[in-house]
């Protein structure tokens, strides 16, 4: 494209001015072809204007290099298999482990009944059987002993196919709570030797008790404890008769006037031990 600086009368009147003709006559084909050398190397690659119809701050179509995706080969053949192995992983709920590990041993939590539970009352009813009862019921009436008022819980458990024991919990459904007054029941847990387990549910009363243990847990229960599960950990207690019968009894602490009424093994929601062991 020729010099605009060269055809400058051109664009006033439309005629060619007689400089401009001279100089295209005077100038032979080595200065014409010179000249067009000149053009070229001024110009050699003089990019197009640009697009006015964009906004000032647009980009044009071509910014981005046409291959800004991963190339197709960029994954390993295998990915997919990868990911899928992955999903399983996580959905057996332990990635980190091959997928053909053996479980840990077969240990589980689960609950278990008692095979016998009943309460005894002191007084009048030092001899009376309450095994049949749909209750466990827990007094201490430290303020007049022996006048009847009195209750203890007994529960055994069969944990005779256990070999191993992490963890146990003992665990009541509290019906109810009285009115004698406001102050919570201090309910405590004893363990008993392994020679206290043959008591018999409709034979026993206050009277007949066998031996008691140390207290092994405790759980304070007041009113918004009524009509829920409690518990208490029992599981050093546990752990020692592994492979046999677990006796348990639930007695309330000095100051806890109020009647404490459990479900039994014979009520609505019977009393479990939850183990986790195997």
């Amino acid at each position: 494209m020729p010099d605009s600086s060269q055809m400058g009368d051109s664009g006033d009147d439309g005629n060619l001015g007689s400089d401009d003709a001279q100089g295209s006559l005077d100038d032979g084909p080595n200065d014409a072809i010179s000249g067009d050398a000149e053009d070229a190397t001024a110009m050699p690659d003089a990019a197009p204007p640009p697009d006015s119809s964009l906004p000032p701050d647009a980009s044009p179509p071509d910014a981005s290099p046409p291959d800004s995706a991963p190339p197709p080969d960029s994954a390993p053949p295998d990915a997919a298999a990868t990911d899928a192995g992955t999903l399983r992983d996580v959905a057996g709920g332990d990635s980190g482990k091959p997928p053909d590990a053996a479980p840990e041993a077969g240990v589980t939590t689960t609950d278990h009944t008692p095979t016998k539970d009943a309460y005894v009352r002191d007084g009048t009813f030092a001899m009376t059987n309450f095994g049949s009862d749909v209750t466990l019921a827990v007094k201490n009436a430290y303020d007049a002993p022996g006048n009847g008022f009195s209750r203890r819980a007994w529960l055994t458990f069969d944990i005779s196919n256990f070999t191993s024991i992490t963890a146990a919990k003992l665990r009541l459904f509290l019906i109810s709570l009285d009115n004698t007054d406001a102050n919570a029941v201090l309910a405590n847990v004893f363990s008993t030797p392994a020679a206290s387990n043959g008591w018999g549910e409709l034979t026993i009363t206050w009277n007949n008790v066998p031996a008691i243990g140390p207290q092994i847990a405790s759980n304070s229960l007041g009113t918004p404890n009524v009509g829920t599960w409690v518990e208490w950990d029992v599981t050093s207690a546990v752990q020692t008769e592994i492979g046999g019968m677990c006796t348990l009894v639930i007695e309330a602490g000095v100051g806890s006037l109020r009647l404490a009424s459990f479900s039994s093994r014979e009520g609505m929601h019977p009393p479990v031990l939850r183990i986790t062991g195997n």
